[in-house]
């Protein structure tokens, strides 16, 4: 996974700080597990993305990627103005999923 990752790369800011969730190790998982667009294909069952279009580590591109290998079992929500922590967005991405299962359900939203 030796790439740009948003626009952070290995070794900057948060990526060079001790106790950073992205190590060695999850670097090396990562290499191993390889695309993960190309696994998106072979989920069967469906899922929802939630991408905010802020996000300053992971391209909004590998979402839409994803959401498209996995074909109409998925379905990719974008968030404007949201970051990849959704930082203040909690009431938006929680709308989202909601309606997502309720309709996944066949059930009425409840207002």
């Amino acid at each position: 996974m030796q790439r740009q990752f948003g626009h952070l790369a290995p070794g900057d800011l948060m990526l060079d700080k001790p106790g950073c969730p992205w190590n060695t190790a999850l670097d090396e998982d990562a290499a191993r597990l390889g695309s993960l667009t190309a696994q998106a294909g072979r989920i069967r069952v469906p899922w929802l993305l939630v991408h905010g279009d802020a996000d300053e580590l992971v391209p909004l591109a590998d979402s839409d990627d994803a959401c498209c290998a996995a074909g109409a079992r998925a379905e990719l929500v974008v968030l404007p103005g949201v970051d990849h922590r959704f930082t203040g967005a909690t009431p938006a991405m929680t709308s989202a999923v909601v309606t997502w299962l309720h309709r996944l359900a066949g059930q009425p939203l409840l207002e």
